[in-house]
């Protein structure tokens, strides 16, 4: 996966707090669309890079759980 050709999702937890079923959902999604590694950021938040050809799948699925999220 180039650098060029990525977005950085960026999930912020509220409270610095996720249930496990959230953070399975998001979790399973990313799997789904070929995100290899999720990193946890300094600000309570769960950060990915997903490809650009993946990039509207993804945040229409995480828009369908009702997960909110930040592109880069």
């Amino acid at each position: 996966m180039s650098l060029k050709n990525v977005n950085t999702i960026k999930v912020n937890f509220k409270g610095g707090i996720i249930s496990p079923w959230v953070l399975y959902n998001i979790l399973v999604a990313a799997n789904k669309y070929n995100v290899l590694y999720v990193r946890f950021g300094l600000r309570q938040q769960l950060l990915f890079d997903v490809e650009i050809e993946e990039l509207d799948h993804i945040t229409t699925e995480l828009e369908t759980l009702g997960i909110s999220f930040e592109i880069n």
